[in-house]
């Protein structure tokens, strides 16, 4: 039996070591491809959705006379990706453009809900009424694209919508919020409202719209609702993620803000969905938004769900870069799950960002840079952790570009130009929504985009996660026992091999015990080497190298 008459214990050295950044995400310029090929009018208000791995759509604005809205297949099975024919959305007729009408189409928000169907929704300024409107996207096979017929949300209501966000909750059901400027003309107010889309095949409705003009409010438990308090009313960007099939967080920005202090800022509400009802719950105060010009900003927010219980939320404000709330979703009143991140800090303020969850431990943040001088503009992505209810930022040292465009001078914003050399296309058509990212699976995501890589031809890219690194787990001990009688020693060795991440340190300890009585003296020598990586979910980052954890690692050893 081992006493404890005489004890020595000796702790001979503990490190940390940090292994290779392995696992981040890289944007491939030689898996680049065009979708356009117009260079003097350009497209605008892009917009993305993944409906499996490989095939997914894209939308715009095509500025080419006589400016329709179109949408096509995207095979990114293909390396570099290849399209199917557009589909035409807003086909403006001979009658229409001798009318002054055209096919314009703007502000689109598009949500997968099959492997076969999308829904888009958008505002058809070009003609003269701008009703918004939603239809049905089919692919019929690998290229083919088929539109069903517009379905007007807010007939006779609702005109020139800047911004909306759609999202699929099941395969015939979503969420839809956009601003309602119904009361526009009167009282000068853009209120939120969202409403439960309902999608049978290639049909589309909503529950009936029963307004109370004596509350001036929706029936309690009907399928519509307001969202942002009353002296809100002024809401310029709206954002959409789902949490699950009957709750869904809604973000926005109010560039006007509440009485006294008058401050934009930006707030988020859960929504809690059935089959016929929408409710919400209190509003979370984001922080500092900003009154952006009229009908621009639509961008400036962008909200995603790691799991049901947490989320992000990044805005666009004055300062510099996107800043990013990690978001505490477990209960019907939001709360923050940590601090705030700034995410850019190179002295570009943003204009546009859009995060994308690649998994419940990491994220992708894209954004448009926003100097005085629009030509300098450029589009950026860095990656996200979030670990421990707490948020880092990968590639510390330099964001990723979206690609440069073959042939373009540099990578500088290049809007639509059009033909009136004295005021370009793009400031008369309030266009924006420059790029957009969907994710493809948890390892890959692909970029649709113009204007940000020196070009106006619209581009998709491959967005390439490596494989996890493999960690193997090495522990040893060995003892040995020595008395008149006999000698044992004993040893094991355990050996556990692991998917994991980047960020990997090594913590060594080695002890020695000593215990000497009068028949006998033991000796037990104890060495263990443990490696350990911070699980991100079998590698499911999105441009991750993440520094932050190593300090972490550090203190953890000491």
């Amino acid at each position: 039996m081992l006493t404890a008459r005489s004890t020595l214990l000796v702790v001979l050295g503990a490190r940390a070591v940090a292994g290779e950044e392995a696992f981040r995400t890289d944007m491939l310029p030689a898996s680049q491809s065009a979708f356009t090929d117009d260079t003097t009018f350009g497209i605008s208000d892009i917009t993305t959705a993944v409906l499996t791995t490989d095939v997914g759509i894209v939308c715009y604005s095509d500025w080419t006379n006589p400016e329709d809205g179109k949408c096509k297949v995207v095979n990114m099975a293909q390396d570099p990706p290849t399209y199917g024919d557009a589909a035409v959305l807003t086909l403006a007729t001979t009658e229409d453009l001798s009318a002054g009408k055209s096919g314009k189409a703007q502000r689109f928000a598009m949500s997968r809900f099959s492997d076969t169907l999308a829904v888009v929704c958008y505002t058809p300024f070009g003609d003269q009424v701008g009703v918004p409107v939603c239809r049905t996207l089919t692919v019929s096979d690998e290229n083919a694209l088929s539109a069903g017929s517009e379905f007007e949300f807010v007939p006779n209501s609702t005109t020139d919508v800047y911004t909306m966000s759609l999202e699929s909750l099941t395969e015939d059901r979503g969420v839809l919020c956009f601003q309602d400027t119904s009361a526009v003309t009167a009282q000068n107010v853009r209120n939120v409202v969202c409403t439960i889309l309902q999608v049978s095949g290639e049909s589309l409705s909503v529950p009936e719209r029963i307004f109370n003009e004596t509350t001036l409010e929706f029936l309690a438990g009907s399928g519509w609702t307001y969202v942002n308090v009353v002296g809100l009313n002024n809401i310029q960007a709206i954002s959409l993620a789902v949490l699950s099939e009957t709750a869904a967080v809604v973000c926005y920005n109010d560039g006007t803000g509440l009485a006294p202090d008058k401050e934009p800022t930006t707030f988020c509400n859960k929504l809690a969905v059935t089959s016929e009802s929408l409710s919400i719950g209190g509003a979370y105060d984001l922080g500092a938004g900003r009154d952006w010009p009229p009908n621009t900003g639509s961008k400036a927010v962008s909200v995603a769900a790691f799991s049901d219980t947490d989320g992000v939320a990044c805005v666009c404000n004055d300062d510099e870069g996107p800043v990013c709330t990690p978001l505490d979703l477990l209960h019907d009143d939001i709360g923050r799950a940590g601090e705030p991140l700034q995410i850019g800090d190179n002295g570009d303020r943003c204009r546009e960002v859009t995060v994308v969850a690649m998994s419940d431990t990491a994220a992708v943040v894209c954004w448009l840079t926003s100097e005085q001088e629009v030509k300098t503009q450029r589009g950026m992505c860095k990656g996200l952790s979030y670990l421990s209810k707490a948020l880092a930022v990968g590639d510390a040292d330099d964001a990723e570009e979206f690609p440069q465009a073959d042939g373009a001078a540099t990578a500088d914003f290049t809007p639509p130009k059009g033909s009136n050399v004295n005021r370009e296309l793009w400031q008369d058509n309030d266009c924006e929504s420059w790029f957009s990212v969907s994710k493809r699976d948890e390892s890959n995501a692909m970029a649709c985009y113009s204007a940000v890589g020196g070009s106006m031809v619209g581009r998709c890219v491959e967005l390439t996660i490596p494989d996890p690194t493999t960690t193997v787990t090495t522990a040893t001990s060995t003892e040995t026992s020595t008395s008149s009688q006999h000698t044992t020693t004993e040893s094991s060795t355990t050996t556990v091999t692991e998917t994991s991440t980047t960020i990997t340190f090594t913590t060594e300890t080695t002890s020695t015990q000593t215990s000497s009585t009068t028949p006998h003296t033991t000796t037990a020598t104890e060495t263990t080497t443990t490696t350990t990586t911070p699980s991100l979910s079998g590698g499911r980052s999105a441009f991750l190298a993440l520094p932050a954890l190593l300090v972490a690692a550090v203190a953890a050893a000491q």
